[in-house]
């Protein structure tokens, strides 16, 4: 009877001892998979062309990236929800100012409330030159693979995507002049 029982021990040990380094190896699996993206800008092409989902702008006309297509985009995805986002969009807002004809800066809001909530926050924040975009179904976000907000892509004159930046950037800075500048020399 001692034998059977201390038997039946080791194999209860050995039993809980195999379920650990599984539960182990699978939750080190999960945690790779759902780690949060890199944070920062990103060279190279994810999209090499993003797919031309709609979006509206402040007259309810539907456009796509291809509309921008001639000069570089910059192709911010924001909500007036996201702190990040908030935060990024005054200096979006002068990089469309200083710029001018040079560049697009689209900010397309995934705001369910579409352009009208976009264009009370613009006019409460003095956001001045950025238009008002939206997409309200949230279909870009996922055909553009955005992992988070705020996130930009950043177009060539093409149309293809030069680079993407994961969380916000500060667009009057160096970081965001030289992005600009390689893109431009990469013509």
């Amino acid at each position: 009877m001692d034998k059977r029982l201390w038997l039946l021990g080791v194999l209860v040990a050995l039993t809980l001892l195999a379920v650990a380094v599984v539960g182990v190896r699978l939750w080190d699996t999960v945690q790779e998979k759902s780690a949060a993206p890199k944070m920062g800008v990103i060279w190279g092409s994810r999209l090499e062309t993003p797919a031309p989902v709609p979006f509206l702008d402040a007259d309810g006309r539907a456009l796509t990236l291809s509309d921008f297509k001639g000069r570089i985009a910059i192709v911010n995805l924001w909500a007036t929800w996201c702190a990040p986002c908030v935060k990024e969009l005054p200096s979006l807002d002068r990089l469309a100012a200083r710029e001018g004809d040079r560049l697009h800066v689209l900010a397309i809001s995934f705001d369910r409330e579409g352009t009208p909530v976009v264009e009370r926050f613009f006019a409460v924040n003095g956001i001045k030159t950025l238009m008002p975009y939206a997409d309200a179904t949230m279909k870009s976000m996922f055909a553009w693979d955005a992992k988070g907000l705020p996130t930009t892509l950043v177009l060539d004159a093409d149309g293809h995507e030069a680079a993407r930046v994961i969380g916000e950037l500060d667009w009057d800075g160096p970081e965001a002049e030289k992005l600009i500048a390689r893109v431009r020399d990469e013509r």
